[in-house]
C-alpha cells in the first residue's frame, strides 16, 4: 500500500536531516576572519534581499541607510523599520530570516520584543567557530561553491572564479591586472587574448572547473558572433580610455559600442572551456536590488551558446525566475543545460515548488540542483536551507502519496538533488 502524502512527508523530512548538502552558490566572506567585527543583527540582516522588500513596500532609502548603521540606537532603528517589516514578514525573504533566528537563537521571530535579546546572541556569535556551527553542524554542508575568485577556506568552500573581467574589461587598469596575473604584457588585442587564455589555464591547472558570469546585471544575455575587427576596435576604445563602465555617469559607450568586444570574448572564453569538463554558472532571472532591467536576464537569449559549445555545462541560476518554465524547457532541450535552485526558495517558495514539480516531469532529476544559499551573511543560509528542504520534500511527498514514486525512489532523488548531482557535474 502506498504511503499517504503526510506520512511520506514525515519520512522524507527525517531522512533529509542526515544527508550531506552541496551548496551550489554563496557570496559569503571566504575566510572567517573577514566577517565584519562591528556588525549587529539589523546591520547584517539588512545587507541585501529583505532590504529590497522593505524598499519595495515603501521604506525610504535614507531610513534604510540609518537602520543599517550599527552606531545608531537599536530601538530607534527598529522604529523606522517596524511598519514596513510587518508588511514584508511573510515574503520568502522575511520567512527565511524568522526561520534563521528560530534555529540559531531560539526566538520565534524578529520583532520589537525579541530584538534586543537576538542582537545580544548575534553579537556573541561573531567569534571563531561560527562558520563551523552554521555550515557544518546545523546545515551539514559538505562544501559551498563561493563567488570569491580562487581564494577561500577549503574546509568550507570550493572557489568559483568569475570570467566577467575577461569578457567585459571596463578599464585599461583591469586589463593590466589580468595581464600581470597571467604573466602577459597587454600590448594589443592579440596579447589580451593570450592573457585571458593563460589566466584561464592557470585556474584549470589548479583543478578549478566551475566559473561564474553575472553580466546579466549589465547587459542582455544574447552574445552574438562578433566580427573580430569590431571587437578589436572596442578593445582599443577601452584601452585608450575612451570608454567608461556602463553604470558610470557620462559614459561614452552609448549602450552598444562596447558590445562587440563582450560578444567576441564570451565566445573566446567558451571556446577555451569547451571539452574541458568545465561548468559556467550564469546569472539568469531576477536581479538583486530594486529597479533592474529584467528582460536582460531571460535564459532563452543564451540558446546560441548552448548550441555552439556542447562541451561546456551551463548552470542556470535562480531557476531563471520568473522565466522558470523557459529554463525547464532549455534543460529538457539541451544535454549541457542544468537547473539551479540557488536563491530561488526565498525569492518565491511557490515558484520553487512549481519548478521542481514540473522539472521532475520534464527533465531527468540528475539535472537539478536543489540548493544554493546565495547569501552574503552566514545566518541567512540556515533559513534558506530550511525552506529548500521543506519545498523539495513537499513535492516528493505528493508524488509518493499519488503512487507515482515509491519512498525509496523519493529518497534517492532527495539525495541526488541536494548532493550527488552537484558532486558529479561540478567534479567535486
Amino acid at each position: 500500500m502506498a504511503l499517504s502524502a503526510s506520512s511520506a512527508r514525515q519520512e522524507l523530512q527525517e531522512y533529509i536531516t542526515g544527508l550531506p548538502v552541496v551548496d551550489t552558490h554563496e557570496h559569503l566572506p571566504p575566510y572567517e576572519a573577514g566577517r565584519p567585527a562591528g556588525a549587529d543583527i539589523l546591520g547584517e540582516y539588512l545587507t541585501h534581499y529583505f532590504s529590497c522588500d522593505l524598499v519595495s513596500s515603501g521604506l525610504p532609502q535614507e531610513h534604510l541607510d540609518r537602520a543599517r548603521d550599527p552606531k545608531g540606537s537599536l530601538a530607534d532603528r527598529w522604529r523606522l523599520l517596524e511598519p514596513y517589516w510587518e508588511k514584508c514578514r511573510y515574503t520568502g525573504y522575511g520567512r527565511s530570516l524568522d526561520l534563521t533566528v528560530r534555529t540559531l537563537y531560539g526566538a520565534e521571530r524578529i520583532d520589537g520584543a525579541s530584538l534586543e535579546a537576538l542582537d545580544a546572541a548575534f553579537r556573541k556569535s561573531i567569534a571563531p567557530g561560527h562558520y563551523r556551527r552554521v555550515l557544518k553542524d546545523v546545515c551539514r554542508i559538505e562544501t559551498s561553491l563561493t563567488d570569491s575568485g580562487e581564494g577561500a577556506d577549503r574546509e568550507f568552500f570550493t572557489p568559483v572564479p568569475r570570467v566577467d573581467g575577461f569578457i567585459a574589461p571596463w578599464s585599461p587598469a583591469e586589463m593590466d591586472r589580468i595581464g600581470r596575473e597571467a604573466g602577459v604584457a597587454v600590448t594589443g588585442f592579440d596579447a589580451w587574448l593570450r592573457a585571458v587564455e593563460a589566466r584561464l589555464e592557470m585556474w584549470l591547472a589548479q583543478g578549478l572547473r566551475v566559473f561564474k558570469s553575472g553580466l546579466a546585471y549589465k547587459r542582455p544575455l544574447l552574445y552574438r558572433r562578433a566580427v573580430r575587427s569590431q571587437a578589436e576596435a572596442s578593445f582599443h576604445e577601452i584601452r585608450e580610455g575612451d570608454c567608461l563602465p556602463p553604470e558610470e555617469p557620462g559614459s561614452r559607450l552609448a549602450g552598444q559600442r562596447g558590445r562587440p568586444l563582450e560578444d567576441f570574448m564570451m565566445h573566446h572564453v567558451l571556446g577555451l572551456l569547451n571539452g574541458r569538463q568545465a561548468t559556467l554558472q550564469l546569472h539568469t532571472g531576477l536581479q538583486e536590488g530594486n529597479g533592474n532591467r529584467l528582460a536582460h536576464s531571460d535564459p532563452l537569449l543564451l540558446s546560441n551558446l548552448f548550441l555552439a559549445y556542447p562541451g561546456v555545462r551551463f548552470d542556470l541560476f535562480h531557476i531563471s525566475y520568473p522565466f522558470w518554465q523557459a529554463a525547464g524547457a532549455l534543460a529538457k532541450n539541451f544535454p549541457n543545460v542544468f537547473l539551479d535552485m540557488c536563491w530561488a526558495h526565498i525569492i518565491s517558495p511557490y515558484a520553487s515548488r512549481a519548478l521542481f514539480r514540473e522539472a521532475l516531469d520534464v527533465v531527468p532529476y540528475t539535472k537539478i540542483f536543489a540548493f544554493g544559499g546565495d547569501y552574503m551573511f552566514f545566518d541567512g543560509v540556515v533559513g534558506h536551507l530550511t525552506m529548500a528542504k521543506h519545498n523539495i520534500c513537499e513535492v516528493l511527498a505528493e508524488k509518493v502519496g499519488r503512487g507515482e514514486y515509491g519512498l525509496a525512489l523519493a529518497e534517492k532523488i532527495l539525495r541526488a538533488v541536494f548532493y550527488g548531482n552537484a558532486k558529479r557535474v561540478f567534479n567535486l
